[in-house]
């Protein structure tokens, strides 16, 4: 049996939506084992997929708004995205770990980019 770790989007519950569809498609179609990696949506996920481990794991940020208003805060969000920035060699080595202890064979995510980058293959700039 393969095993898949599927990370979803923690920014609202469309992502998860989406995800929770192909994730009972690839089940009906293959023999595998699925971990689910989310935050924000893990109850919705972990409902909705009875067969699969839904773990909680923050996978990524998303924008500061100002108050009650649909106004982004510029300066606040780039203060979390550098600090999320600075997680990643963090987040990187405790999934390698996860993966490697699981026996995970495929990594599928729908934008969350940290389950596909090492350490110092990347660069990023604000």
């Amino acid at each position: 049996m393969k095993r898949i770790c599927f990370y979803t989007s923690d920014h609202g519950y469309g992502h998860a939506a989406r995800d929770i569809a192909i994730i009972r498609g690839i089940c009906k179609q293959l023999d595998v084992r699925v971990y689910v990696k989310t935050d924000v949506p893990f109850e919705f996920m972990n409902h909705s997929l009875p067969f699969a481990q839904v773990i909680r794991k923050r996978n990524d940020m998303g924008v500061f708004m100002s108050g009650e208003s649909s106004v982004a805060d510029a300066a606040k969000t780039g203060q979390i995205v550098d600090d999320w920035v600075e997680s990643w060699e963090t987040f990187i080595r405790e999934e390698k770990a996860f993966c490697k202890a699981e026996g995970i064979d495929l990594i599928l995510s729908d934008i969350v980019p940290r389950p596909f980058w090492w350490p110092r293959s990347w660069a990023f700039r604000p």
